[in-house]
């Protein structure tokens, strides 16, 4: 099952960040609390972890993106299974 992975909300105030670096790519397993993304607010850089578990179908941002909370960052399929 395709899921959506969106960009959380950030803080108060925060609308949107810049993607200083993408840490997954097209075909990588993640898991939950793994790190995907690190960017860049006007008040800190913060790793985004995810919320979700699967493999990467798509990823729909790059480093240099400015994103806004709630913008699609990735899809991943849920139904895909890791090993475990």
């Amino acid at each position: 099952m395709a899921t959506e992975f969106k960009l959380p909300e950030l803080g108060e105030n925060i609308e949107a960040a810049d993607i200083t670096s993408v840490l997954v790519k097209v075909g990588d397993v993640v898991q939950k609390d793994q790190a995907i993304l690190e960017i860049e607010t006007d008040k800190a850089t913060i790793e985004v972890p995810s919320t979700i578990e699967g493999k990467i179908t798509k990823l729909l941002i790059k480093s240099g993106d400015k994103i806004k909370v709630g913008s699609v960052v990735m899809v991943v399929d849920e139904g895909w299974k890791c090993g475990r």
